[in-house]
């Protein structure tokens, strides 16, 4: 897990979601001016890091290695999961903000979300194809390039 540090002063880890990636942070890096932004790079997200199955446990084992008592975690989409995953158990961060995480254990059966579970399981494997139809299921507007 590959992590930049900007700024100074009380540390806030943020943790992308698989969508848009690191990128995902590039608003809060105003923020440096009185934080110190940890960006995280999850596992198959850089440059030098093929591209892989997302394993939630192994990011999440990762995470907290990296994690300090008192920091501020906040994770979207798939990190907002990773990030759920390394603060269980623990009571020394500072604060816990996750971002629409598809914890889809945890709803059970809603039917507005059985179709997106199925896409899940058993959606096509190919990035843009299941990312296409991802964003129909999500009622997003954004339009890939």
């Amino acid at each position: 897990m590959f992590f930049e540090t900007l700024g100074a002063g009380p540390h806030v880890v943020f943790v992308h979601g698989s969508v848009v990636g690191p990128a995902s942070w590039r608003p809060q890096r105003a923020l440096s001016d009185r934080y110190a932004l940890v960006l995280v790079t999850r596992p198959g997200f850089g440059a030098d890091d093929p591209p892989g199955p997302v394993d939630f446990e192994r990011d999440a084992a990762l995470l907290g290695e990296l994690l300090a008592p008192g920091d501020h975690l906040v994770g979207a989409s798939y990190g907002g999961v990773v990030s759920l995953l390394a603060a269980a158990g623990r009571d020394d961060l500072r604060s816990l903000t996750v971002i629409e995480p598809p914890a889809f254990a945890l709803v059970g059966e809603r039917a507005d979300l059985v179709e997106l579970k199925r896409h899940y399981a058993e959606g096509p494997r190919e990035p843009r194809a299941f990312l296409t139809r991802f964003l129909e299921l999500v009622g997003s507007p954004l339009e890939l390039p």
